[in-house]
């Protein structure tokens, strides 16, 4: 009986459908390859009323500009600032996307300032994609009415060195 039940199970196996095909309704195996864009280049948040710790926000998108799907493992803050011993920059991380080719997703950025300073932070997003696997997103947060330090142009150094080399002889 053994035996005739292997023999069955060897013509059933001899003929041509013995080999791993694609037919209609399989699923496509995923081709091309992801590739990140972050608009803007760097988030600014302007106009914060620092003496009121009054909050602003602003969105970033990151988009998948490739042929194929990008896998986005996370978005967090990596560098939250700090003004009066407190951090500036907060998002809602995120984590385990998907991304479509042309498909983009919104990170929304917020800032609390509590002193009158420019204050500089860093966004982080971790992807599947080869050039941009770990990229950083550069984060500014600036007081309302702050004016960027003007470079008056002098070389002067504060010394009073006059080049002389009068030994008093």
């Amino acid at each position: 009986m053994p035996k005739l039940l292997f023999l069955a199970l060897m013509a059933a196996c001899s003929g041509s459908e013995t080999e791993f095909t694609q037919k209609a309704g399989d699923p496509d195996v995923p081709t091309g390859t992801g590739a990140l864009t972050v608009t803007p280049a760097e988030v600014v948040i302007s106009e914060l009323d620092w003496e009121g710790a009054i909050a602003r926000s602003v969105v970033f998108v990151a988009e998948n500009t490739g042929d194929g799907a990008l896998q986005i493992y996370s978005i967090k803050i990596s560098n939250a600032g700090a003004s009066d011993g407190q951090s500036v920059f907060y998002i809602e991380e995120q984590s385990d996307i998907i991304l479509s080719p042309g498909a983009v997703r919104e990170v929304t950025v917020v800032a609390t300032l509590r002193t009158d300073e420019r204050v500089e932070g860093e966004a982080r997003i971790k992807t599947s994609a080869a050039e941009a696997s770990d990229f950083r997103v550069p984060l500014v947060a600036l007081p309302t009415g702050w004016e960027a330090p003007t470079d008056t142009g002098s070389t002067d150094t504060g010394s009073t060195d006059t080049g002389s080399t009068d030994t008093g002889s």
